[in-house]
């Protein structure tokens, strides 16, 4: 099976507070751009490698007790699942410090030139360090906007080229994101217990 231009990829990773702990899981949406077929298996070890590129200072930022556990991508354009792997070499952050509360977390957002539509990312794993008076301190917001400025443009992957995208499930319709804004006091996310809730 292959990933065929414009295919959607809707890619879910899953991270933990602690371990077993918490999970935290982000869900993102790639657009393959190139116009040959790009094999499954490739795409999908790819999207791994990729995904580590992405949050290459991020990830330093983030506590030592906040663990990477896999990933999951999906071809929703074709409605197929390519699979489910752990981090590539990612297993936990990289700084010391307490690890702040699992509701804690710091909010990405992605604007776009449809109104009311923007593409959110939650970012869990700062240290209390981090923050002051409900505030990120500059070296974790700094790492949140190089992970946004990498969205922003194509990520270039051995089997082809991903694109980030807003993408609107219930419309089947995507957009692109035009800026990514780190927003720089803290937001509280309740996390839901497994099979309770919403």
């Amino acid at each position: 099976m292959t990933v065929l231009q414009n295919d959607i990829l809707r890619v879910t990773s899953r991270m933990s507070y602690k371990s077993p702990g918490t999970d935290v899981v982000n869900v993102q949406h790639f657009q393959s751009l190139d116009a040959l077929p790009l094999a499954d298996p490739t795409v999908f070890a790819d999207v791994g490698l990729m995904l580590e590129s992405l949050l290459t200072e991020l990830r330093l930022a983030q506590a030592n007790t906040y663990f990477f556990v896999d990933y999951t991508v999906q071809n929703v354009t074709q409605d197929r699942l390519l699979g489910t792997a752990a981090w590539p070499t990612y297993t936990n952050g990289g700084a010391t410090g307490v690890l702040a509360s699992a509701q804690i977390v710091a909010l990405l957002i992605f604007n776009t030139v449809v109104p009311r539509t923007t593409g959110r990312v939650n970012i869990g794993g700062m240290t209390e360090a981090n923050i002051a008076a409900s505030a990120l301190d500059a070296a974790f917001v700094t790492a949140m906007l190089l992970y946004g400025a990498r969205l922003l443009i194509p990520q270039i992957i051995t089997s082809g080229r991903l694109l980030y995208t807003v993408y609107n499930r219930v419309l089947a319709t995507q957009t692109d994101p035009l800026s990514a804004t780190a927003i720089a006091n803290v937001r509280t996310q309740r996390r839901r217990t497994q099979f309770f809730g919403t």
